[in-house]
């Protein structure tokens, strides 16, 4: 099971890289607008996951406006 996610974590991982080199790449999206957009997710991620003992609650980290990165 371990190793079955494990794969499907790097596939994941090797599809995003892609895509985010092919959109700097087209100049459709700027590479440190797009980085600093990254990190911040990610730490409102780490605040969700620390802060809270019920389940988390996901929803308005991926409910952002059409086009945002």
């Amino acid at each position: 099971m371990e190793e079955m996610l494990l794969h499907k974590l790097l596939t994941l991982e090797v599809i995003v890289e892609t895509i985010m080199d092919k959109l700097i790449e087209a100049g459709i999206v700027d590479q440190d607008t797009l980085d600093e957009s990254i990190i911040e997710k990610i730490k409102q991620l780490e605040k969700v996951t620390q802060s809270s003992n019920d389940e988390p609650d996901y929803s308005h980290l991926f409910m952002g406006p059409m086009g945002e990165c």
